[in-house]
């Protein structure tokens, strides 16, 4: 006990002395508590940017890419133009054949 303080005042010290220690214990396990929390969503993080890359993955492959889609392309395209000409044809051959030439 110190010499200059008076049991009142030992006993406000001892009780603050405890306050610290009991603070400080809390304090250290919030900061427990938040390790463990970062970790696990750290953890739950990676595994979301997995199943994301993975569903990218499947989704790309679903993708017609161009050098695929060429061919077909050119196929539509040929049928059109021949549907058009024939369509124009048609309207030539109404146009001279009403008009009597």
């Amino acid at each position: 006990m110190d010499k200059h303080m008076t049991p009142e005042q030992q006993n406000e010290s001892n009780w603050i002395q405890h306050s610290i220690a009991r603070i400080m214990n809390k304090l250290d396990n919030i900061d427990r508590t938040l390790n463990d929390n970062r970790k696990e969503v750290e953890g739950k993080i990676d595994l979301l940017e997995i199943k994301l890359t993975n569903e990218m993955k499947d989704r790309f492959k679903e993708v017609v890419h161009a050098y695929e889609f060429e061919p077909v392309k050119k196929v539509v395209y040929g049928l059109v133009a021949l549907l058009l000409m024939g369509v124009g044809g048609a309207l030539v051959k109404l146009v001279l054949t009403t008009s009597g030439m």
